[in-house]
């Protein structure tokens, strides 16, 4: 399935760009930026890695509007960073990464000869009049992609 293989490379991708950034986990310590596939890993017990900081690459729908147009998948890239720090600023950095894979995406646009992005991109942050998130701080941004078709190959005789 076309749309799963985008979410591979995004994902690929993503840690590539980001790799040797390191932000402060729930434990205080410097770690990656972790990349997952549409879901964070399961589990809550102390023994079990924070997820923190991350980037989920998230398949939000698609949609084969006709035989002759390209397949069209939606993707959202869902960042999540902690910073525990009173001045509540850890939107920068959610705002960092966003640009940079913004910056990466843009300046690209067709990756591998089969995965074109298209207008329009969204991104957002967490509004902190609705709620209040500290010290996890949250940032998207939706990209619209065109995909290859697959074909019919049967014939009728």
């Amino acid at each position: 399935m076309i749309p799963v293989e985008l979410q591979n490379f995004l994902v690929e991708e993503t840690q590539s760009l980001f790799a040797g950034l390191k932000l402060k986990n729930t434990n205080g310590e410097l770690s990656p930026l972790n990349v997952y596939p549409q879901y964070l890993p399961y589990g809550t017990s102390q023994d079990t890695a924070s997820p923190f900081p991350y980037i989920r690459v998230i398949l939000v729908d698609g949609e084969d509007p006709s035989a002759t147009e390209p397949n069209q998948c939606r993707v959202l890239f869902l960042v999540g960073v902690y910073d525990d720090d009173r001045n509540n600023q850890g939107y920068w950095d959610v705002l960092s990464i966003v640009q940079k894979l913004y910056g990466h995406l843009m300046r690209n646009m067709i990756f591998q000869g089969k995965y074109e992005l298209v207008y329009p991109v969204k991104w957002n942050l967490t509004n902190e009049e609705l709620e209040n998130t500290w010290p996890y701080f949250f940032g998207a941004m939706e990209t619209n992609w065109t995909l290859g078709k697959i074909g019919v190959t049967d014939t009728l005789t």
